[in-house]
């Protein structure tokens, strides 16, 4: 096995893998910056993080002083430790400026409405807030403080009443119970705190609006881009709702097309029909949504005359098509991480270059932690990754198993099972590690929820285009409307106890799993890299 083993690093599929992944500039950078992050829980010093980065600057200074650029190899590995002690400080400092000091309860201050109101518990709104800074004056109650709040984005229970706030606008709140994600340590909500913090938030808390004050889309579209867009997305949201669409529909609808699933009882009861089935995905609106909305625009793309003898406008149009998608689902993270796939693609096809899968694969993820460091909590990022990893190890395999398919439709659908197959080979047991259950309904429940997803994506954002221009929807509704029912009679069908597994895999058995995975396809690469050669 070691003869093997050294045979084919160097002159074998090893080799070849090293060569091209290994060798990448993108992927060591980001090998140190994952690294960098993760140290810092080990050792979280920053004033030694801080010198030994002092340290390894000088040494690249005296390295070059001296002449001492003949040493690449010694040199190039001081930057990669430079770039790793650094990225000890960026995620230092942004943990820091995340978990902010507690508001004290009963404290005046100013938000700013940040994204479209959520249904909460007990009629309540569920708001995230951006607390502003400045002072509040004029209090009309002694005995509650205005002080300046902290900087930081909050999520806030708030009755609203009749007046419900728009995106941009600010409101004038008096504090109730606060918790910052410090309030949570060695409490039973840590996992909590760090889903939280996944999401930018420096900690949640209750408060009562006492003013508001409008902020006009003119004035949101000159100052704060961002919110001006997630004004327009507000609006298409109530757009929606004046869809002929039952409840459950629109719900679905939305959630699998723009990614905008309330955490009302009807949305909760949602997510847990289709974590039920093993479809969870089809809720978050990712990569696969975005790739069927590209996919979509060049199947229509192809019906333009001309347009095949220009492949780069066709290419254009393609990643604006990408991108306008990805904004207005609200820039999630996965639907912009695969536009940016997407760009890198295409990017190297405009230039003439064959395209490079370590830089597609890692230089979306080293942007993403460079400016949202926090996201190395969210549970979406590890998932997403170690699906396509998954694609890439076993969905080739799989389909070919059973020989080439003459019919498409079956070649489809084939395709359907043999990818949730692959994926499900990394995901099942680390869902079991990250949620403690996971599903075997993913066997009945992909084909049929894929297809439903296919046509109900495309049909309802029809309905959204032909209500914001005013034309008739009936039709198109009704189709909507049927494929939400079918949907929802599928989940109930399929949601089977016996289907179901609860159980909390351990850390230490998920990665004995991978590892023993990974020695078993270890070890056939090199029994057919023998066999070859024989």
């Amino acid at each position: 096995m070691p003869s093997l083993l050294r045979r084919s690093l160097e002159r074998g599929l090893l080799g070849q893998l090293w060569d091209r992944w290994g060798r990448s500039p993108a992927v060591q950078l980001l090998a140190c910056l994952l690294l960098g992050y993760l140290s810092y829980y080990a050792y979280p010093h920053p004033q030694l993080a801080l010198g030994l980065a002092g340290g390894g600057l000088l040494l690249l200074v005296l390295g070059r002083h001296l002449g001492a650029w003949r040493w690449g190899g010694l040199l190039r590995g001081l930057l990669l430790l430079l770039c790793l002690l650094l990225a000890r400080l960026h995620y230092g400092a942004r943990l820091t400026e995340l978990q902010q000091p507690t508001p004290l309860r009963g404290s005046y201050v100013r938000a700013q409405l940040l994204a479209p109101s959520d249904q909460a518990h007990s009629g309540r709104a569920l708001l995230r807030l951006a607390l502003l800074p400045e002072p509040v004056s004029g209090a009309k109650e002694p005995q509650a403080t205005a002080v300046p709040s902290p900087s930081g984005h909050w999520l806030l229970e708030l009755d609203l009443g009749d007046e419900a706030p728009r995106v941009g606008d600010t409101l004038l709140l008096r504090l109730g119970r606060m918790r910052g994600l410090g309030d949570y340590r060695g409490t039973v909500g840590e996992g909590y705190a760090r889903y939280l913090l996944s999401q930018g938030l420096s900690g949640r808390g209750h408060g009562e609006v006492l003013a508001l004050s409008r902020c006009s889309s003119a004035r949101l579209l000159t100052t704060q881009p961002r919110l001006a867009l997630e004004r327009l997305r507000e609006t298409i949201y109530l757009r929606a709702s004046e869809l002929p669409l039952s409840p459950y529909t629109r719900q679905l609808a939305l959630g699998m097309s723009l990614g905008a699933l309330r955490h009302d009882a009807e949305g909760r009861q949602l997510r847990e029909d289709f974590v039920a089935v093993g479809a969870a995905q089809l809720l978050a609106v990712s990569g696969f949504h975005l790739a069927l909305v590209v996919g979509l625009l060049s199947l229509l793309l192809g019906y333009v005359s001309g347009l095949s003898a220009r492949p780069r406008l066709r290419w254009g149009l393609l990643l604006v098509g990408a991108w306008s998608f990805s904004l207005l689902t609200g820039a999630s993270i996965p639907t912009i991480r695969a536009a940016l796939m997407l760009s890198l693609y295409l990017g190297a096809k405009f230039l003439g270059r064959p395209p490079s899968l370590p830089e597609i694969f890692a230089w979306p993820l080293i942007l993403q932690l460079l400016c949202l460091p926090e996201s190395l909590h969210s549970a979406s990022l590890v998932l997403s990754y170690v699906a396509m990893l998954a694609i890439y190890l076993f969905y080739g395999p799989i389909y070919r198993s059973v020989g080439r398919l003459q019919l498409r439709p079956l070649a489809w659908m084939w395709g359907v099972l043999a990818m949730s197959l692959a994926v499900q080979l990394l995901l099942f047991p680390l869902s079991l590690q990250l949620f403690g259950r996971s599903s075997l309904g993913f066997l009945l429940s992909a084909l049929p929820l894929t297809a439903a997803a296919c046509l109900l994506i495309p049909s309802f954002l029809g309905c959204l285009l032909l209500q914001l221009l005013g034309l008739p929807t009936a039709w198109l509704s009704a189709f909507v409307e049927y494929l939400g029912t079918s949907v929802r009679q599928l989940t109930e069908g399929l949601s089977l106890e016996a289907l179901q597994l609860r159980y909390h895999l351990p850390l230490w058995a998920l990665l004995l799993y991978y590892a023993l995975l990974a020695l078993g396809l270890l070890s056939l690469a090199l029994l057919r890299e023998q066999r070859a050669r024989l």
